[in-house]
Protein backbone atom coordinates (compact mmCIF):
# COMPACT_ATOMS: atom_id res chain seq x y z
CA UNK A 1 0.00 0.00 0.00
CA UNK A 2 1.16 3.53 -0.66
CA UNK A 3 -0.04 7.14 -0.57
CA UNK A 4 0.87 9.91 -2.98
CA UNK A 5 0.79 13.67 -2.65
CA UNK A 6 2.07 15.34 -5.81
CA UNK A 7 5.62 14.10 -6.40
CA UNK A 8 5.92 12.47 -2.94
CA UNK A 9 5.30 8.73 -2.48
CA UNK A 10 4.71 7.32 1.00
CA UNK A 11 5.24 3.56 0.83
CA UNK A 12 4.30 1.13 3.64
CA UNK A 13 7.34 -0.72 5.02
CA UNK A 14 7.59 -3.71 7.36
CA UNK A 15 10.49 -2.12 9.23
CA UNK A 16 12.27 1.18 9.68
CA UNK A 17 15.86 1.60 8.53
CA UNK A 18 18.36 4.30 9.41
CA UNK A 19 19.09 6.56 12.33
CA UNK A 20 16.45 8.69 14.05
CA UNK A 21 16.84 12.47 13.75
CA UNK A 22 14.92 15.59 14.76
CA UNK A 23 12.78 17.06 12.02
CA UNK A 24 10.39 20.00 11.73
CA UNK A 25 7.94 17.78 9.83
CA UNK A 26 9.05 18.66 6.29
CA UNK A 27 9.55 15.55 4.13
CA UNK A 28 10.09 17.29 0.76
CA UNK A 29 10.41 20.77 -0.68
CA UNK A 30 9.43 21.82 -4.19
CA UNK A 31 12.34 22.71 -6.44
CA UNK A 32 10.43 25.20 -8.57
CA UNK A 33 7.70 26.56 -6.27
CA UNK A 34 9.24 26.47 -2.80
CA UNK A 35 6.11 24.70 -1.53
CA UNK A 36 6.69 21.88 0.94
CA UNK A 37 5.20 18.57 2.01
CA UNK A 38 5.03 18.87 5.78
CA UNK A 39 3.32 17.03 8.64
CA UNK A 40 0.86 19.23 10.52
CA UNK A 41 1.91 17.78 13.89
CA UNK A 42 5.46 16.39 13.59
CA UNK A 43 5.43 15.22 17.22
CA UNK A 44 3.26 12.29 16.01
CA UNK A 45 5.96 11.18 13.56
CA UNK A 46 9.48 9.86 14.10
CA UNK A 47 11.95 10.52 11.26
CA UNK A 48 14.83 8.25 10.21
CA UNK A 49 17.58 8.79 7.64
CA UNK A 50 19.54 5.98 5.99
CA UNK A 51 22.86 6.77 4.28
CA UNK A 52 22.06 10.52 4.27
CA UNK A 53 19.52 10.02 1.49
CA UNK A 54 16.69 7.58 2.19
CA UNK A 55 13.94 8.88 4.48
CA UNK A 56 11.75 6.63 6.64
CA UNK A 57 8.98 7.63 9.05
CA UNK A 58 7.15 5.95 11.91
CA UNK A 59 3.68 7.49 12.20
CA UNK A 60 2.62 6.89 15.81
CA UNK A 61 -0.84 8.48 15.47
CA UNK A 62 -2.82 9.27 12.30
CA UNK A 63 -1.25 12.44 10.90
CA UNK A 64 -2.04 15.06 8.27
CA UNK A 65 0.52 15.71 5.52
CA UNK A 66 -0.06 19.21 4.12
CA UNK A 67 0.93 20.94 0.89
CA UNK A 68 0.02 24.39 -0.42
CA UNK A 69 -1.42 23.22 -3.76
CA UNK A 70 -1.99 19.46 -3.40
CA UNK A 71 -4.15 19.83 -0.30
CA UNK A 72 -3.77 17.47 2.62
CA UNK A 73 -3.86 13.72 3.12
CA UNK A 74 -4.27 11.69 6.28
CA UNK A 75 -1.52 9.12 6.86
CA UNK A 76 -2.53 6.26 9.17
CA UNK A 77 -0.37 4.83 11.93
CA UNK A 78 2.45 2.74 10.47
CA UNK A 79 5.97 2.59 9.11
CA UNK A 80 6.76 4.16 5.73
CA UNK A 81 9.50 5.13 3.33
CA UNK A 82 9.34 8.53 1.63
CA UNK A 83 10.34 8.62 -2.04
CA UNK A 84 10.13 11.13 -4.88
CA UNK A 85 8.29 10.10 -8.06
CA UNK A 86 10.67 9.59 -10.98
CA UNK A 87 10.04 9.92 -14.71
CA UNK A 88 11.80 8.77 -17.84
CA UNK A 89 12.56 11.33 -20.56
CA UNK A 90 12.60 9.41 -23.86
CA UNK A 91 14.33 12.24 -25.75
CA UNK A 92 17.30 12.61 -23.38
CA UNK A 93 17.12 8.94 -22.29
CA UNK A 94 17.37 10.00 -18.63
CA UNK A 95 15.54 9.06 -15.47
CA UNK A 96 14.93 12.06 -13.23
CA UNK A 97 12.91 13.08 -10.19
CA UNK A 98 9.60 14.77 -10.91
CA UNK A 99 9.84 18.46 -9.95
CA UNK A 100 7.00 19.85 -7.90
Amino acid sequence: MFYQQGDVLIICQPEIQGKEFNCDGKVAEGESTGHSHCFENPSNVRFYRKDNSELFIDVMAPSILKHQTHGQIKIPTGKYQIKIVREYDHFSEEIRNVKD
